[in-house]
């Protein structure tokens, strides 16, 4: 009966633009979209008890956006190798938990957003996504069970971020197959929890990469990532079996900082490093004839270059308290920042905190330690307000965007923008 009123309403629109059929719950099968031809947009997510896909879609040829968020009985989806969706840009199958196989993507060679997350009975993607010359943004996140994914990918020149996350079966990424291609615009790549044994050489040659999480893998090392000089996030974290890290990226002259400026919802995200549950791991790296702290490296990177890093900066990694700070804290406390003497020369506070872990439990914290940095030529003066605030949770008082240039608040701008027009199509 769904099916009929839906076909009855279709034909009665042919100039419709826009269908919602979001959490149709008894929605079984689509209608035939070809009475639709001016279809812009269509919203099929949450729609649980949904089969089948009239193959139809493919012919919608003006349509921006179409989610299938969260059809958790869809098994396949055919657009038809002969199917034209030339305007398509937003494609979103997040949650399709009993999806096996990804679309034919020949017909939709615009396509900018690409997201199957969660997608856990996925095992492949069709070929055809290394045509996706367009393609921005691509994540598989928690795709359980994919294996891999086709070598053409390394021909994606737009591709900004990818997401492997949680794909547990994956046991390489095809990087580098192709000598004239390497993923030239690669921002940002995770690859986190993949169960990966080794990290591709070829990872060197991601040159624009920013963001870089390889957290919760089994390989024993990594390859040189000296070339990876606009680097600003590198997750190690939860990589028991690492024994050495060659080397970290040099300060450069390299144009960072493109990932706050190009990507959707970039500001909620820090940079910095996390090397931490690494037991094999030896703090030291040999970079040009020296024993360097990994941390000393990464930090001088800030220093030299502060314009890449931004939303704070974070270094995590086992060790002791450095010897040259000025005040400490033991135990949960709130501390306040009374006078601030900013200097134009500044680049920041550098806050330390260190966490000691019982054995019985890794999630209680036996102590907790708050320092912070202090100088004799630009004071800092802070007292403990623990006992005048209502909340006992740790936490430092900063005054509100303490230190904003006139070029970052046009980055935020810029960015605020381009997050209120993806979030107009649906992400």
């Amino acid at each position: 009966m769904l099916i009929g009123v839906l076909v009855d309403y279709a034909q009665n629109f042919p100039c419709l633009k826009r269908m919602d059929l979001s959490n149709s719950k008894y929605l079984v099968e689509t209608p035939d979209f070809s009475e639709t031809p001016k279809l812009e947009r269509l919203d099929i997510s949450g729609c649980t008890n949904l089969l089948c896909v009239h193959p139809s879609i493919g012919l919608l040829k003006k349509l921006v956006f179409l989610s299938l968020r969260n059809c958790s009985n869809l098994v396949n989806i055919n657009f038809d190798r002969g199917s034209n969706q030339s305007s398509l840009t937003v494609l979103d199958f997040s949650g399709c938990i009993k999806l096996v196989n990804t679309p034919d993507f020949t017909g939709a060679k615009n396509l900018k957003y690409l997201v199957f997350d969660g997608c856990s009975s996925l095992s492949s993607v069709h070929k055809s996504i290394g045509g996706l010359l367009k393609l921005e943004f691509f994540s598989l996140r928690n795709c359980k069970s994919l294996v891999g994914i086709p070598n053409n990918i390394n021909a994606m020149k737009s591709l900004q971020h990818l997401d492997l996350r949680g794909c547990l079966k994956f046991e390489n990424l095809p990087i580098g197959q192709y000598s004239y291609m390497w993923l030239i615009c690669l921002i940002v790549l995770d690859l986190s929890f993949c169960n990966l044994l080794e990290v591709p050489v070829a990872l060197r040659k991601l040159e624009c990469l920013e963001r870089l999480n390889l957290q919760g893998n089994k390989f024993r090392t990594i390859p040189s990532i000296r070339s990876l000089t606009r680097l600003t996030y590198l997750n190690l974290s939860h990589c028991h079996n690492l024994e050495t890290l060659l080397d970290l990226p040099p300060t450069s002259d390299s144009l960072g900082g493109r990932y706050f400026k190009t990507m959707s919802g970039a500001r909620d995200d820090r940079s910095g490093l996390y090397v931490f549950d690494c037991p094999k791991l030896t703090k030291w790296l040999y970079m040009d004839g020296v024993h360097r702290n990994i941390e000393h490296v990464w930090l001088a990177r800030l220093i030299e270059k502060p314009c890449h890093f931004r939303c704070g900066f974070d270094i995590v990694v086992p060790r002791d308290f450095p010897l040259w700070l000025g005040h400490g804290y033991i135990g949960s406390s709130i501390i306040r920042i009374k006078n601030l003497n900013v200097n134009e020369d500044w680049l920041g506070i550098a806050f330390f905190a260190g966490f000691e872990l019982n054995n019985a439990s890794k999630g209680d914290i036996d102590q907790f330690h708050w320092c912070l940095f202090d100088t004799c030529e630009h004071p800092v003066d802070f007292d403990d307000v623990t006992n005048d605030m209502t909340n006992p949770e740790p936490k430092i008082r900063l005054p509100y965007n303490w230190l904003v240039t006139e070029k970052d608040e046009v980055e935020n701008i810029e960015a605020k923008t381009k997050e209120n027009n993806l979030s107009n199509v649906g992400l």
